[in-house]
Protein backbone atom coordinates (compact mmCIF):
# COMPACT_ATOMS: atom_id res chain seq x y z
CA UNK A 1 0.00 0.00 0.00
CA UNK A 2 2.89 2.39 -0.75
CA UNK A 3 4.51 4.00 1.98
CA UNK A 4 5.60 8.01 2.60
CA UNK A 5 8.09 9.13 4.67
CA UNK A 6 7.94 12.87 5.86
CA UNK A 7 11.52 14.16 7.52
CA UNK A 8 10.65 17.69 9.38
CA UNK A 9 13.64 19.58 10.15
CA UNK A 10 16.50 17.99 13.13
CA UNK A 11 14.40 14.51 11.73
CA UNK A 12 16.26 11.29 11.58
CA UNK A 13 15.26 8.55 9.16
CA UNK A 14 14.92 5.23 10.36
CA UNK A 15 16.91 3.88 7.47
CA UNK A 16 17.16 0.49 8.09
CA UNK A 17 13.45 0.45 8.11
CA UNK A 18 13.21 2.24 4.96
CA UNK A 19 15.55 -0.03 3.45
CA UNK A 20 13.46 -2.70 4.43
CA UNK A 21 10.15 -1.34 3.27
CA UNK A 22 11.69 -0.36 -0.12
CA UNK A 23 11.92 -4.29 -0.65
CA UNK A 24 8.52 -4.13 -0.50
CA UNK A 25 7.68 -1.17 -2.01
CA UNK A 26 9.27 -1.87 -5.02
CA UNK A 27 7.66 -0.08 -7.78
CA UNK A 28 9.00 3.06 -8.24
CA UNK A 29 10.53 5.71 -5.78
CA UNK A 30 10.05 9.94 -5.56
CA UNK A 31 11.50 12.44 -3.45
CA UNK A 32 10.70 16.03 -3.31
CA UNK A 33 12.44 18.85 -1.27
CA UNK A 34 13.41 22.42 -1.43
CA UNK A 35 17.05 23.14 -0.16
CA UNK A 36 17.36 26.42 -1.89
CA UNK A 37 14.00 28.54 -0.70
CA UNK A 38 13.33 30.88 -2.14
CA UNK A 39 15.53 30.63 -5.12
CA UNK A 40 13.85 28.11 -6.23
CA UNK A 41 10.78 26.03 -6.10
CA UNK A 42 10.22 22.12 -4.78
CA UNK A 43 12.36 19.83 -6.88
CA UNK A 44 10.91 16.63 -7.68
CA UNK A 45 13.47 13.36 -8.18
CA UNK A 46 12.37 10.21 -9.54
CA UNK A 47 13.70 6.50 -9.85
CA UNK A 48 13.27 3.05 -10.60
CA UNK A 49 15.78 2.49 -8.26
CA UNK A 50 15.71 2.90 -4.20
CA UNK A 51 19.74 3.94 -3.89
CA UNK A 52 19.42 6.75 -5.76
CA UNK A 53 16.56 8.10 -3.97
CA UNK A 54 18.04 6.85 -0.15
CA UNK A 55 21.55 8.99 -1.30
CA UNK A 56 19.89 12.09 -1.94
CA UNK A 57 17.44 11.70 1.09
CA UNK A 58 20.77 11.12 3.40
CA UNK A 59 22.61 14.00 1.75
CA UNK A 60 19.47 16.17 2.35
CA UNK A 61 19.28 14.69 6.54
CA UNK A 62 22.69 15.82 6.45
CA UNK A 63 22.53 19.28 5.45
CA UNK A 64 18.96 19.23 8.16
CA UNK A 65 16.58 19.94 5.09
CA UNK A 66 13.13 18.80 5.29
CA UNK A 67 11.70 15.84 2.67
CA UNK A 68 9.86 13.42 1.47
CA UNK A 69 10.22 10.19 0.15
CA UNK A 70 7.55 7.75 -1.50
CA UNK A 71 7.77 3.97 -2.58
CA UNK A 72 5.57 2.70 -4.75
CA UNK A 73 3.58 -0.56 -4.22
CA UNK A 74 1.34 -0.68 -7.60
CA UNK A 75 -2.31 -1.19 -7.09
CA UNK A 76 -3.69 0.41 -10.48
CA UNK A 77 -1.49 1.98 -13.57
CA UNK A 78 1.40 0.90 -14.92
CA UNK A 79 5.09 0.85 -13.18
CA UNK A 80 6.72 3.71 -14.98
CA UNK A 81 8.01 6.86 -14.01
CA UNK A 82 4.79 8.65 -15.20
CA UNK A 83 3.10 6.79 -12.56
CA UNK A 84 5.26 7.06 -9.62
CA UNK A 85 4.96 9.84 -6.83
CA UNK A 86 5.22 12.26 -6.24
CA UNK A 87 2.76 14.46 -8.37
CA UNK A 88 3.36 18.49 -9.12
CA UNK A 89 -0.09 20.33 -8.59
CA UNK A 90 1.06 23.30 -10.94
CA UNK A 91 -1.57 25.57 -10.07
CA UNK A 92 -1.76 25.26 -6.36
CA UNK A 93 2.32 25.47 -6.12
CA UNK A 94 2.42 22.20 -4.58
CA UNK A 95 3.31 18.54 -4.84
CA UNK A 96 1.52 15.66 -3.06
CA UNK A 97 2.25 11.89 -2.81
CA UNK A 98 -0.25 9.38 -1.78
CA UNK A 99 -0.94 5.91 0.41
CA UNK A 100 -3.89 4.32 0.24
CA UNK A 101 -6.69 3.87 -2.73
CA UNK A 102 -8.78 6.21 -4.44
CA UNK A 103 -11.91 4.49 -5.64
CA UNK A 104 -13.95 7.51 -5.86
CA UNK A 105 -12.28 8.93 -9.12
CA UNK A 106 -12.67 7.56 -13.34
CA UNK A 107 -8.97 6.03 -13.56
CA UNK A 108 -7.86 5.70 -17.56
CA UNK A 109 -6.56 2.32 -18.12
CA UNK A 110 -2.69 2.83 -17.40
CA UNK A 111 -2.93 5.67 -14.89
CA UNK A 112 -2.72 5.60 -11.82
CA UNK A 113 -5.08 6.63 -8.96
CA UNK A 114 -3.00 9.35 -7.68
CA UNK A 115 -2.00 10.74 -10.62
CA UNK A 116 -5.52 11.34 -11.51
CA UNK A 117 -6.15 12.56 -8.12
CA UNK A 118 -3.34 15.26 -8.58
CA UNK A 119 -5.09 16.54 -11.64
CA UNK A 120 -8.13 16.90 -9.90
CA UNK A 121 -7.01 18.23 -7.25
CA UNK A 122 -4.85 20.64 -9.25
CA UNK A 123 -8.15 21.32 -11.01
CA UNK A 124 -11.02 21.93 -8.58
CA UNK A 125 -8.88 23.43 -5.59
CA UNK A 126 -8.44 26.94 -5.06
CA UNK A 127 -4.89 28.26 -3.95
CA UNK A 128 -5.39 29.20 -0.39
CA UNK A 129 -7.28 25.95 -0.11
CA UNK A 130 -5.27 24.67 3.02
CA UNK A 131 -6.18 27.77 4.41
CA UNK A 132 -9.95 26.75 4.70
CA UNK A 133 -11.37 24.40 6.44
CA UNK A 134 -14.55 23.49 4.51
CA UNK A 135 -11.89 22.77 1.30
CA UNK A 136 -9.79 20.28 3.94
CA UNK A 137 -12.96 18.99 5.06
CA UNK A 138 -13.72 18.12 1.36
CA UNK A 139 -10.11 16.52 0.52
CA UNK A 140 -10.38 14.45 3.91
CA UNK A 141 -13.76 12.81 2.26
CA UNK A 142 -12.05 12.54 -0.90
CA UNK A 143 -9.47 11.00 0.77
CA UNK A 144 -11.15 8.40 2.72
CA UNK A 145 -8.20 5.94 4.80
CA UNK A 146 -5.66 7.22 2.18
CA UNK A 147 -2.97 9.81 3.56
CA UNK A 148 -1.93 12.49 1.69
CA UNK A 149 1.51 14.24 2.36
CA UNK A 150 2.22 18.16 0.61
CA UNK A 151 4.95 20.28 0.07
CA UNK A 152 4.53 23.85 -0.86
CA UNK A 153 7.89 26.30 -2.11
CA UNK A 154 8.64 27.12 1.24
CA UNK A 155 9.23 24.00 2.12
CA UNK A 156 6.21 23.32 4.72
CA UNK A 157 4.79 19.78 4.82
CA UNK A 158 0.84 19.43 5.17
CA UNK A 159 -0.78 15.88 5.75
CA UNK A 160 -4.47 14.55 5.28
CA UNK A 161 -4.97 11.97 7.97
CA UNK A 162 -1.66 12.44 9.55
CA UNK A 163 -3.45 10.55 12.64
CA UNK A 164 -3.13 7.15 10.98
CA UNK A 165 0.52 7.52 10.31
CA UNK A 166 3.35 7.70 13.26
CA UNK A 167 5.92 10.23 14.00
CA UNK A 168 9.25 8.76 15.04
CA UNK A 169 12.22 11.20 16.13
CA UNK A 170 10.48 14.07 14.33
CA UNK A 171 9.62 11.63 10.91
CA UNK A 172 6.23 10.82 9.85
CA UNK A 173 5.56 7.26 8.42
CA UNK A 174 2.52 7.00 6.53
CA UNK A 175 2.30 3.00 7.71
CA UNK A 176 3.24 2.55 11.70
CA UNK A 177 3.95 -0.56 10.83
CA UNK A 178 6.96 0.19 8.82
CA UNK A 179 8.89 1.74 11.72
CA UNK A 180 11.25 -0.92 13.20
CA UNK A 181 10.79 -0.25 16.98
CA UNK A 182 6.90 -0.74 15.88
CA UNK A 183 6.83 -3.55 14.22
CA UNK A 184 9.07 -6.92 12.52
CA UNK A 185 9.43 -7.09 8.79
CA UNK A 186 6.30 -9.96 8.13
CA UNK A 187 4.42 -7.79 9.89
CA UNK A 188 4.53 -5.11 7.57
CA UNK A 189 4.34 -6.92 4.45
CA UNK A 190 1.23 -4.86 2.15
CA UNK A 191 1.77 -7.61 -0.72
CA UNK A 192 -0.68 -9.70 1.58
CA UNK A 193 -3.02 -6.93 2.26
CA UNK A 194 -6.11 -6.90 -0.31
CA UNK A 195 -8.41 -3.88 -0.80
CA UNK A 196 -10.99 -5.35 1.75
CA UNK A 197 -8.46 -4.65 4.83
CA UNK A 198 -8.84 -1.11 4.28
CA UNK A 199 -11.45 0.43 6.55
CA UNK A 200 -14.41 2.35 4.50
CA UNK A 201 -14.45 5.44 6.26
CA UNK A 202 -16.92 6.96 3.33
CA UNK A 203 -19.70 5.89 0.87
CA UNK A 204 -18.80 6.72 -2.54
CA UNK A 205 -22.03 7.89 -4.18
CA UNK A 206 -22.28 10.34 -1.23
CA UNK A 207 -18.74 11.82 -2.23
CA UNK A 208 -19.81 11.75 -5.75
CA UNK A 209 -23.15 13.63 -4.99
CA UNK A 210 -21.27 15.99 -3.29
CA UNK A 211 -18.40 16.50 -5.32
CA UNK A 212 -21.14 17.26 -8.15
CA UNK A 213 -22.97 19.99 -6.05
CA UNK A 214 -19.80 21.70 -5.28
CA UNK A 215 -18.05 22.01 -9.01
CA UNK A 216 -21.39 23.24 -10.11
CA UNK A 217 -21.34 25.67 -7.40
CA UNK A 218 -17.72 26.57 -8.17
CA UNK A 219 -18.59 26.90 -11.95
CA UNK A 220 -21.64 29.23 -11.03
CA UNK A 221 -20.06 31.08 -8.64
Amino acid sequence: MCLIIARKTDGKVDWQSADRASKINRDGYGIFFNDKFPRRNVQVRKSMRWSEIRTIGKALEQKNHPFVIHMRYMTNGAVNISNTHPFKLEDLDLVMAHNGIINTLDVPEGMSDTRVLACHLNDVLPTDWLDKPEEVEYVTELAGTSRLTFMDNAGRIYFINEDLGAWQDNVWYSQPRAIKSKASADIYNPRKWTEQDEAKSYDPQQWLSNYNARRASKHNG
